[in-house]
């Protein structure tokens, strides 16, 4: 009888810890494109690529969709929803003129499908999109975070030194990508318009409910047979 007692407030005190809760689940949505000086929403993150395979953005219609955990620990890896292959990640590219970024310095990336990359490691020459067109820059794409429904970036120097990173949108090429010193981007390419802009996460970021594991489950029903049996031994 006692060790059927115990069975029961064990399994009552693991749900009372939330000892054996599963984890937050990942979540899906889109990734709305603002302008930064303005506020004004210019479109969605495009499931195709431009010309160059780097994202631009479009409307909701042809919105790409992302996941990601917002429970993980920063900075963690977006994943493309549906997308096939190694190159499942919104990933960022290295600048053809530079990708390192320090003030004063161009350094700037391209967004595109790729590998997964380890959070904070240097960049690397690992698998991406772009690299079927013949350009094998490397990338990264462990480098986000969340400020309460935006994202926010980060680069690692090819020193492993690390600069927060902004968003910019260059039309004339019709890219979407980040930098590090914005003002020397623009005044290299003075003729192409570029902005920068914020990127927005629309998943719903609310932490769900959390669900007991098989385990917990299982632990749990076997305390309620106990249970059920104890009081059968009684009554007899």
């Amino acid at each position: 009888m006692h060790s059927v007692f115990k069975q029961v407030m064990a399994v009552a005190a693991f749900f009372s810890a939330g000892i054996g809760m599963a984890q937050a689940v990942p979540v899906s949505g889109n990734l709305e494109v603002y302008n930064l000086g303005t506020g004004t929403t210019l479109g969605y993150v495009r499931s195709t690529y431009d010309g160059q395979n780097s994202y631009t953005y479009g409307t909701l219609a042809n919105a790409l969709t992302v996941s990601l955990d917002p429970a993980s620990s920063t900075p963690f890896a977006i994943s493309i929803v549906g997308k096939a292959g190694p190159n499942n990640y919104f990933g960022s590219v290295g600048g053809s003129s530079g990708y390192n970024f320090n003030a004063g310095q161009l350094g700037y990336t391209y967004f595109s499908g790729s590998a997964l990359t380890a959070p904070g490691a240097a960049p690397t020459f690992a698998s991406h999109d772009i690299q079927a067109l013949g350009y094998n820059a490397p990338v990264e794409s462990s480098i986000f975070s969340l400020s309460g429904s935006d994202l926010v970036s980060q680069w690692v120097n090819t020193d492993s030194s690390v600069f927060a990173a902004s968003f910019f949108y260059d039309p004339s090429v019709d890219f979407l990508g980040q930098v590090g010193d914005f003002s020397k981007f623009a005044s290299t390419f003075p003729t192409e318009g570029a902005f920068l802009v914020g990127i927005r996460f629309t998943g719903n970021l609310t932490t769900p409910t959390n669900v007991p594991e098989p385990i917990t489950l299982t632990l749990f029903g076997a305390g309620l047979v106990g249970a059920a049996a104890l009081r059968r031994r009684k009554k007899a």
